[in-house]
């Protein structure tokens, strides 16, 4: 028997062996939110276990883990056997933070600012003094990327030409070249291309 939303729930309401086929049509038959039926039916979709969050959100349980670490996402609820119930705004909060850390926000800063805005403040201001900070930042890698992009033009050109006056099977030495009039200002490349001092890591003994 199917229903439309329209009719009442009074007016088709057969009894079925099967409890699962009662809830479907029980859904089917009180689509209304505000119900009392439709509301003990979804209360356990309120909630959500770490891999079905992960998957919604397209992130591992590792992320969630480490969101839970540092104070992104709040530690969430054990059920009786130990398992982690997500309540539902658990997946629009890592969705937010997903998108914020695509425009270049940082974790630390993301963490800041929710536990303020959690707290019932306001960070609109900062999130906004932030955000012009890292269009600043992208312009000037954009620049660095042009001029970068210019000089590998140049080289390339180079090459090309050292190429043609090489004969067949002899080594032409192209990477040779790159000493040869290179600049010294580091600048020029992009800030991931630059080299970094790395930290030294710590050996730790066995006991």
């Amino acid at each position: 028997m199917t229903c439309s939303g329209t009719t009442p729930p009074q007016s088709c309401a057969p009894t079925f062996a099967s409890s699962s086929a009662a809830m479907r049509l029980t859904i089917c038959l009180d689509p209304r939110t505000s119900s009392g039926v439709h509301n003990r039916i979804h209360g356990a979709e309120d909630h959500m276990r770490s891999g079905t969050l992960a998957r919604e959100a397209k992130i591992s349980v590792d992320t969630l883990r480490h969101y839970e670490r540092i104070g992104l996402l709040a530690t969430p609820p054990r059920t009786l056997a130990g398992y982690r119930e997500y309540p539902a705004q658990a997946l629009q909060r890592v969705i937010l933070i997903q998108r914020a850390l695509c425009l270049g926000f940082s974790l630390s800063e993301l963490r800041d600012i929710l536990r303020e805005r959690d707290k019932g403040g306001a960070p609109c201001h900062r999130v906004a003094v932030l955000a012009r900070a890292k269009l600043a930042q992208l312009d000037a890698q954009m620049r660095e990327l042009q001029t970068l992009r210019r000089r590998m033009v140049r080289i390339l050109r180079s090459w090309q030409a050292r190429l043609a006056k090489t004969p067949k099977g002899r080594q032409a030495r192209l990477l040779e070249k790159l000493q040869e009039g290179a600049p010294r200002d580091r600048s020029l490349f992009p800030h991931k291309f630059r080299q970094r001092k790395q930290p030294r890591r710590r050996q730790w003994k066995s006991d």
